[in-house]
């Protein structure tokens, strides 16, 4: 062995000629099936006016091809088919193609019948313009894209000078869309694109992996789908959309069938063709050295190891698998993962890092983990120009540009409205392409704090209102979330996908919503900490709704701080929700931040009530450590009545599918867009199309009890007087008679006590059974008292910090 040892800086030296010359050899090197821009706009293709043409149905130019030829990339035109509308404009589309077939389209980009068509290589990647107008681009959004590519899985790639990925095809998955075909899209009124579907499964021509594993075709069919569910079709008497207006002065032809006057021929130069031949040469003798070090060890390890050949190849494999470590750590050395909000502000400071390379290192995150996880639906295909703006706002010294959560990306369940290119559809395909009037208030807000808001998480489908058949965290549109921990445990719900997320760093802070018992648990399941605020202390205006009386907006995130930092953003009162202005009294001056005190346990009474709650033999170390840094333990203690507050005799689920109907409804009737404008419309969707929304499986059980009621009537106020008589003589009076700050209950088991008196409570990580699946433990108080929460929780996680990143054990 002491031989071998006398080989180490020989065996480390050509480890790392290994490593160097690998990356500068994927560098210099450029390989088929790519086009680099030399130009600021790059002319890629061009097809002549449809008269021109002597194809009736169009023409086609092809540009590029992958390094086998198994894929093409072209330029289509095509005219628009009589009865079609659009008015005799023409359409212009990129399609990748395979054997004639096609497997990805970009939009359809309507053109006018007497201006050529052309497709330019520029600083927003790809644009296809009509004459001189820009008619489509791939918004990619930057002076520093380099070069395009074909990959031989079929999908076309943007990248920029460092090889960074900046755009691909299968992150918008459209094909056969048949432009300019009656019923085919740019022929009726605009709806907003779809964002990223990215959670059904790798696939990079937008065919959606079904719950089975098997490749569905939902593009253009489940277009259609949603035309014969209501969705506007456009008739030649009907006012023309944007997409397709007539030839007018907006795109006149610069002369003789528009030859590119427009094009920018300005050399485009990203200073890499000046260091190619360099990094090649360098590349190449670290490569041959490699080699002869590499013979060199191999007969070193035949005469010291001779029946150990797997020894080598297994250090290699090993030194290959940690320089993935890169992907997480800045050029400066500044650690993402597991960063909270605070360090990600310090980095940016300290200009170790932008908020673009956040977004970047979040979506690089999502992409490789998500289909295992699925705790995302959507990513915003805006994420990254938020991110840019946020990073010249920093530069320019921008007031409220230096702290909070200005330039943090953060997810949002997909039942909490964006008034952008994202979908709001609580998972369910009824709502895929609704239209919604405005971001909901908490978006709001959170954009005026200069948040970025990254996309939309998965969350158990209806937040769990549809049936309670349906698995946690199972929807229609993503498949079932995994708990990032153990793949095959609970993630629990209904804000399952802002957990699992959170915990698996697939971003930096979310947003989840509960009406009884949806923050708290999995939050408790996924190791990361849930604050339900006191209802109405956030808005819930452009939340799709299941109680006015029990819904709340809270943050889940990683740790304490976090939490806060997000719950100062997203408080506050909201003309268009009622209860916010109640709730507003409770606010204290200052912000939430100042409770966030290392002491704060000192002097607090805790109330532990032992029946119906177990605390496993797990728990002892934290009561001991509450009282180790100051709590006084009140233990023993019962909750009255507390039998019938968790049985079905409570009144709760009375009141709920009463609440959910009329709440829903009006939802509904505000979007401005929609398939569905009622519960029964959603109902109706569900049963023609059962196996999308798997009905026959998970059914619509509270969908269906919620019908058939017909507004508050006499049973449902009995039902509501029972539930707050039950929290008056409940918990609102153990908390008062005792002179509690906080109850201090393990796991999630408190929430329907919290809910029907729409009290706060937090969770913050615990540890881990055996298993390793994660539980935690809960602090529950009265309305407003968020601020003795947050002391008790932050202190007591500073105490233990007993979470750890997960393991995605099976």
């Amino acid at each position: 062995m002491e031989n071998l040892y006398s080989h180490k800086p020989s065996i480390f030296l050509c480890l790392l000629l290994l490593f160097s010359s690998s990356l500068l050899l994927a560098q210099a090197l450029t390989p088929a099936g790519t086009i680099q821009r030399t130009t600021r706009q790059q002319v890629l293709a061009s097809l002549p006016p449809s008269h021109e043409t002597t194809s009736i149905s169009g023409s086609s130019q092809m540009f590029l091809t992958s390094p086998s030829g198994k894929y093409g990339v072209f330029l289509l035109r095509r005219e628009t088919s009589f009865g079609a509308g659009g008015f005799g404009n023409d359409f212009c589309y990129i399609q990748v193609q395979e054997s004639g077939q096609s497997v990805w389209e970009s939009e359809c980009a309507s053109v006018s019948n007497v201006n050529t068509c052309s497709l330019v290589f520029s600083d927003v990647g790809l644009e296809i313009f009509d004459g001189s107008r820009s008619a489509w681009d791939t918004d990619a959004d930057g002076e520093r894209l380099h070069t395009l590519v074909l990959l031989d899985i079929g999908d076309m790639q943007i990248r920029d000078q460092e090889g960074e990925l900046i755009w691909k095809a299968s992150d918008n998955p459209i094909a056969n869309q048949n432009c300019g075909s009656i019923g085919a899209p740019g022929l009726s009124p605009a709806h907003p694109p779809f964002a990223s579907p990215i959670s059904r499964g790798i696939s990079p021509f937008g065919q959606s992996l079904d719950n089975q594993g098997q490749q569905s075709q939902l593009g253009f069919q489940q277009q259609q789908q949603q035309q014969q569910l209501g969705y506007p079709q456009q008739t030649l008497n009907q006012p023309l959309s944007g997409l397709n207006q007539p030839f007018s002065s907006l795109n006149q032809p610069f002369g003789a069938n528009n030859q590119q006057s427009f094009v920018d021929n300005t050399p485009f130069d990203s200073g890499s063709s000046r260091e190619k031949p360099f990094q090649v040469g360098v590349a190449f003798v670290s490569l041959f050295s490699f080699l002869a070090c590499f013979g060199f060890l191999l007969a070193t390890m035949a005469v010291y190891y001779p029946l150990r050949p797997p020894l080598f190849l297994s250090s290699l494999l090993l030194i290959l698998t940690l320089s993935g470590f890169s992907a997480i750590v800045t050029s400066d050395g500044f650690s993402i993962k597991e960063a909270t909000v605070h360090d990600l502000q310090v980095a940016f400071k300290q200009n170790k890092l932008t908020s673009r390379e956040l977004v970047e290192f979040y979506i690089r995150e999502i992409h490789n983990l998500n289909p295992l996880v699925r705790g995302v639906i959507e990513v915003n295909p805006d994420a990254l120009h938020q991110a840019d703006i946020a990073d010249r706002e920093r530069s320019a010294r921008a007031p409220g540009s230096e702290s909070g959560l200005h330039g943090i990306p953060i997810l949002l369940k997909d039942n909490i409205a964006t008034k952008d290119k994202l979908n709001t559809t609580a998972g369910s395909f009824a709502l895929l392409g609704s239209v919604v009037p405005r971001d909901a208030g908490v978006v709001t807000k959170l954009r005026k704090a200069g948040a970025i808001v990254l996309g939309k998480a998965s969350l158990s489908e209806w937040a769990h209102f549809r049936s309670n058949d349906a698995p946690s965290g199972w929807n229609a549109r993503a498949g079932q979330g995994k708990n990032p921990y153990v793949l095959s445990a609970d993630p629990c719900g209904s804000s399952s996908g802002s957990a699992i997320s959170v915990a698996a760093n697939m971003v930096a802070v979310s947003l989840g919503t509960e009406t009884d018992g949806s923050i708290i648990c999995p939050s408790n399941y996924n190791s990361v900490v849930g604050i339900k605020p006191t209802v109405g202390l956030t808005s819930r205006a452009g939340v799709i709704p299941i109680s006015p009386r029990q819904d709340t907006v809270g943050p889940m995130c990683r740790t304490v701080s976090d939490a806060v930092y997000v719950l100062d953003a997203i408080v506050g009162f909201d003309r268009r929700d009622a209860a916010t202005r109640k709730a507003s009294k409770f606010i204290p001056n200052g912000g939430y931040k100042q409770f966030l005190k290392a002491d704060g346990l000192k002097g607090k009474r805790l109330g532990i009530v032992r029946n119906p709650f177990t605390f496993p033999k797990e728990y002892q170390y934290h009561l001991n450590k509450l009282r180790q840094r100051g709590a006084i333990l009140v233990d023993h203690l019962e909750i009255a009545n507390i039998d019938v507050i968790f049985s079905n005799t409570s009144g709760e689920d009375t009141a709920l599918v009463a609440e959910f109907k009329l709440s829903l409804n009006a939802y509904l009737k505000e979007l401005i867009t929609s398939p569905v404008r009622s519960l029964a419309d959603i109902i109706a969707f569900n049963k023609k199309f059962s196996d999308l929304e798997m009905i026959n499986k998970f059914g619509q059980k509270l969908f269906l009890e919620a019908e058939s009621t017909n507004g508050i009537g006499n049973v449902e106020k009995k039902a509501l007087l029972n539930m707050a008589r039950l929290t008056r003589d409940g918990f609102e009076k153990l908390m008062m008679e005792n002179k509690l700050d906080a109850l201090v209950t393990p796991g999630a088991g408190v929430t329907p006590v919290l809910a029907i008196g729409g009290f706060p409570g937090i969770s913050i990580p615990a540890g881990y059974d055996r298993n390793g699946v994660p539980f935690g433990i809960c602090f529950g108080g009265l309305r407003g008292s968020e601020p003795k929460l947050i002391e008790i929780t932050y202190a007591l996680e500073q105490a233990t910090k007993i979470r750890k990143p997960p393991s995605f054990r099976p």
